[in-house]
């Protein structure tokens, strides 16, 4: 779960209290020391934090590309495979009433890799994102709060290559990268920051996997902050929007549209979108749409706040337990033990970002198994993503890497 998610979360339940919002005895204060605890990791890991203060872009029209780009000294990244999509969850299995808590790495010590924490330049290195079973999508940091190039890293020839150069090109200030996508020839992200009145804009930047001039697609008033991107038939970047699910043209037209039947919404996982509008949650039904085929699920239970859905399961907290609902008719639970909290949103559809007890675990709903990480974690954690890095305790050079599509 982001610090935005985090920040929207600890306002509701002030806001309201457990009078209206039902939530997890103890959630409260164990969500704001998680996202204390995250800003500190952020500030210790890239001595300022990994903002991803990224782009300046003040070019207007459309298909913008940044003139002749350098190449940080590595080879450029070629093509990679497609993504396996994530698995579909049919029986959920609680964690035992008292359960064994190891961590990742010690759980599912496959799915966990060591990789450096330098480029080769010198500059440090995060993982933003997963291109395939073998190549992470990392942001490289330059001076100060900005991050200078998107770089892939290959796991197996543990080698870096270019993908993307986040120099300024223009004059918009305050500039900062909030979500990326990819797809097996794309990444795209988009960006936020002020134009040359002070106005708040954001920008969506596409560029090729296998190297080649960043784009920019189109440039939309206001501040969008993190907000769920795909890539769909390498065809177009869809995202969520003020008004509902939006789609850009690839091609770079610079007119973003509203998807059919996506007013109101908010993107989920392509094709799937929500009436769950609010990162912080919801105690309304949630209806789940295919902006494909029309074909709707409804998840609805007395006293239930929703923190996450998935086609088959919303995660949330009913009658002080996190609770995981499936949609009607049925709407079957399955109640974790009092001791867990969900804090956060399902990653790959498979595991929940929680806490149990005092420590941050994840709970893998195949299977019933918690994991617990700390050590100054970065997480990405979305429908297409479970990606958590720390420091490697046992060398300061080196990050450890646990990717939640390598748990079979």
């Amino acid at each position: 779960m982001t610090d935005l998610l985090e920040h929207d979360l600890i306002r509701t339940l002030r806001q309201h209290g457990d009078a209206v919002v039902e939530v997890p005895v103890g959630m409260r204060d164990a969500i704001e020391g998680r996202a204390r605890r995250r800003r500190r990791a952020r500030r210790a890991v890239l001595s300022g934090g990994l903002a991803l203060a990224v782009l300046a872009v003040a070019v207007g029209g459309w298909q913008v590309a940044r003139p002749a780009r350098t190449d940080h000294g590595l080879a450029p990244a070629t093509v990679v495979s497609v993504k396996p999509s994530p698995a579909r969850i049919a029986r959920p299995v609680a964690p035992s009433g008292k359960p064994t808590v190891r961590p990742l790495d010690q759980t599912w010590p496959a799915a966990v890799e060591r990789m450096p924490a330098t480029a080769p330049g010198g500059a440090k290195v995060l993982p933003v994102g997963v291109l395939d079973a073998s190549q992470l999508l990392v942001a490289e940091k330059g001076q100060g709060e900005q991050t200078s190039a998107l770089l892939r890293y290959d796991l197996r020839k543990q080698t870096f290559a270019s993908v993307a150069d986040l120099r300024p090109i223009g004059s918009l200030r305050k500039y900062f990268a909030q979500s990326f996508a990819t797809d097996d020839r794309t990444v795209a992200w988009n960006a936020e920051g002020q134009d040359a009145h002070g106005k708040q804009v954001t920008e969506f930047v596409a560029a090729d996997l296998a190297g080649g001039h960043e784009r920019l697609l189109a440039t939309v008033p206001g501040a969008l902050g993190v907000t769920p991107l795909e890539l769909v038939d390498h065809r177009w970047l869809v995202y969520s929007g003020a008004t509902g699910v939006r789609r850009i043209s690839l091609s770079g037209n610079g007119k973003p549209e509203l998807v059919p039947g996506g007013r109101g919404l908010r993107l989920t996982s392509w094709p799937w979108a929500s009436t769950l509008t609010d990162p912080s949650g919801s105690r309304h039904p949630v209806v789940l749409t295919n902006l494909e085929t029309g074909a709707r699920r409804t998840f609805s239970a007395a006293g239930m706040w929703t923190r996450d859905c998935v086609p088959d399961w919303c995660v949330g907290s009913q009658r002080n337990r996190t609770t995981l609902l499936g949609p009607t008719p049925g709407s079957r639970t399955v109640v974790a033990p009092r001791s867990l909290a969900a804090t956060g949103r399902f990653g790959r559809n498979r595991f929940v970002d929680a806490t149990y007890g005092d420590r941050n675990v994840l709970w893998d709903i195949k299977t019933g198994t918690l994991a617990s990480y700390g050590g100054r974690p970065t997480l990405v954690i979305d429908h297409q993503t479970c990606l958590i890095c720390w420091p490697d305790p046992s060398d300061p050079d080196r990050l450890l890497v646990f990717d939640g599509a390598a748990v079979r």
